[in-house]
């Protein structure tokens, strides 16, 4: 990955980190709306950013199929929030943040 692309995802991810905080704040005082709106700016990004990874690195390459497994998450969060099934916001926050540390990870290094 070229320097300014790494750059750019890396700052990305950092985006990310933020919005899952807020998402945090949102489930734990009650507002649903707010998360779930939450959750599909982080889906839409996620998908922008694999889409920008796979155009300059070709499709296989490990960041992306982490991206698809983040999408995944913030796909069942989501479907929980609609159906009132609402883990805990910390272990919702944990388990974002256990994916975004890979999705970090990965862009740094591979």
């Amino acid at each position: 990955m070229r320097k300014s692309q790494k750059e750019q995802a890396e700052g990305f991810v950092g985006l990310l980190a933020q919005a899952h905080e807020e998402i945090r704040k949102a489930a734990q005082a009650g507002n649903t709306d707010l998360a779930l709106g939450l959750l599909a700016q982080c889906q839409d990004g996620a998908i922008s950013l694999g889409d920008l990874i796979e155009k300059t690195e070709g499709e296989g390459f490990a960041t992306v199929a982490l991206l698809e497994d983040y999408c995944e998450l913030l796909y069942r969060i989501h479907e929980s929030l609609l159906q009132g099934e609402v883990d805990s916001a910390g272990k919702t926050y944990k388990n974002l943040r256990k994916s975004l540390i890979r999705i970090e990870n990965s862009v740094r290094s591979d």
